[in-house]
């Protein structure tokens, strides 16, 4: 278990009240990575003719890219699905791009035995490798967006997690759970277990909070408004205002205004729009939740919630409500 030392707390200023309705940023095209991919051609093919889309010669791969377009940069992961630039483009041509397409990106690989995957992690180093000690800003924009696509591996990892924990939780076979036919007792004895003993170890509460989020993901998930992008964490806390609303549109504001809200801010209003009436009692429960999902983020596992509420109460009892 992890020891938190209350004494340790720091009172930090009024955080001001989010802007309703938030202003959610739209996604920024990377061009000048879109660029380079067209410099490339097919992966598939590797055949242009000698020409680009609109006839022109192309002798020499390393001309400007505006003059030169061989292959059409193509998402693994769509775009509508929250799929990002860096290590998910790949250079296809226009008959293999409108292909895939129509065939659907697993079919598509199968019927090659090809896999995109490999090919858009090659191609994304090599435009970074490009950069190297040349151009700082691009170089840094590229590391960026290598982040944001490695976080969103990580949040799909997450969820295909949870659906596989949901399925043995509860499939059946002759009146036994799928963690019973592993030797366990109950779920929670199957997930927190050492490894060498069978189980997963990881914490209950992380095994649930997966398969929370890929319920949330299958039910509620928007066209433009998926739950993925949100991550464990934020789904959680809306997954109660998502269970409330009555229409698509409602959902769709709901993720979307959770797109654009810091978590503290989303916790704030989140519980404005469930009607919450014990302030106090209701600061001190979003400060136990922030607390630990910050430990968490911060791969900090918490056994235990009294040192957690100690330390919410501490911080309380430091501030001075409104008015006073």
């Amino acid at each position: 278990m992890t020891e938190i030392k209350t004494d340790d707390c720091v009172v930090v200023e009024h955080v001001p009240e989010p802007e309703y309705p938030p202003q959610i940023p739209e996604y920024k095209e990377w061009p000048e990575y879109r660029d380079y991919v067209k410099k490339i051609r097919c992966v598939i093919c590797q055949f242009t003719k000698g020409t680009d889309f609109d006839g022109n010669s192309v002798e020499d791969m390393s001309v400007n890219p505006e003059i030169v377009h061989v292959s059409d940069p193509h998402h693994i992961i769509t775009r509508g699905a929250g799929g990002p630039d860096a290590e998910n483009l790949v250079s296809l041509c226009r008959y293999h791009h409108t292909e895939a397409h129509q065939m659907g990106i697993r079919s598509f690989q199968l019927h090659y035995n090809f896999d995109l995957k490999s090919a858009a992690n090659i191609i994304f180093q090599s435009y970074l490798d490009s950069l190297r000690g040349k151009d700082f800003a691009q170089e840094t924009l590229a590391e960026h967006n290598l982040l944001l696509s490695r976080f969103h591996g990580m949040k799909k990892q997450t969820l295909e997690m949870g659906e596989l924990l949901l399925e043995l939780k509860e499939k059946n076979k002759g009146g036994k759970k799928g963690f019973e036919w592993l030797g366990f007792q109950n779920f929670e004895q199957y997930v927190s277990a050492p490894v060498s003993s069978g189980g997963l170890n990881i914490a209950p509460r992380t095994a649930f909070r997966a398969m929370l989020f890929w319920k949330a993901d299958k039910d509620h998930s928007q066209d433009g408004a998926s739950i993925v992008e949100l991550g464990v964490a934020k789904t959680n806390m809306i997954n109660p205002l998502l269970e409330k609303a009555n229409t698509p549109e409602e959902k769709q504001e709901i993720i979307k205004t959770a797109q654009s809200l810091s978590s503290t801010d989303l916790v704030t209003w989140k519980n404005e729009k469930l009607g919450y009436s014990d302030r106090r009692g209701d600061a001190h429960k979003r400060i136990v939740d922030l607390l630990f999902t910050l430990l968490e983020e911060h791969g900090v596992s918490v056994d235990e919630y009294g040192p957690l509420e100690a330390c919410a109460w501490r911080i309380l009892r430091s501030t001075k409500p409104e008015g006073q």
